[in-house]
């Protein structure tokens, strides 16, 4: 307990115990995110390795190239619409799971940011930035630029 005089009364107030911290409070903020950017990477791999697993098990490939619909036009038309479509809404998520992992991994911590001033240098906050990269351990430098060079055939393609 502790004891709080006060003028001509003493006040007891009891202090609460400090709560332990719940087990998965490390996943947080860049942890958390990057754990649901990585959840959807791998599901988009899933859903596109399926995807070829079934293309490659239909009977009707010619010559190396396999046909996935034979029907009309107007249904072929509207298929490959929805094709392009989810093709499109897979690979933006995708791209948007890269550019969110690059941006936690640029940032600088605390650490880096006393060290950096400590050099007389500085570094950029809340934005990405080349200048960054020069403070990066070897390891988040290296998974910085997978994703840069994964992140190229998405824009292109």
């Amino acid at each position: 307990m502790f004891y709080s005089k006060l003028p001509n009364e003493a006040h007891a107030v009891e202090s609460k115990p400090i709560p332990k911290p719940h087990k998965l409070q490390y996943l947080s903020g860049c942890r958390l995110g990057s754990l649901v950017a990585a959840s959807a990477a791998w599901t988009i791999f899933t859903i596109n390795i399926i995807f070829f697993l079934w293309l490659a098990s239909r009977p009707s490939i010619k010559g190396g190239n396999g046909v996935a619909f034979q029907g009309s036009c107007k249904t072929s038309d509207a298929l490959d619409v929805f094709i392009h479509l989810i093709i499109n809404i897979l690979s933006t998520c995708l791209l948007g799971a890269s550019n969110y992992c690059m941006q936690c991994l640029n940032a600088p911590t605390r650490e880096d940011v006393d060290k950096a001033h400590t050099n007389g240098k500085w570094l950029d906050i809340g934005v990405p930035s080349l200048r960054n990269l020069r403070i990066m351990t070897k390891g988040r430098l290296l998974m910085w630029s997978l994703l840069a060079l994964s992140s190229v055939p998405l824009h292109l393609l």
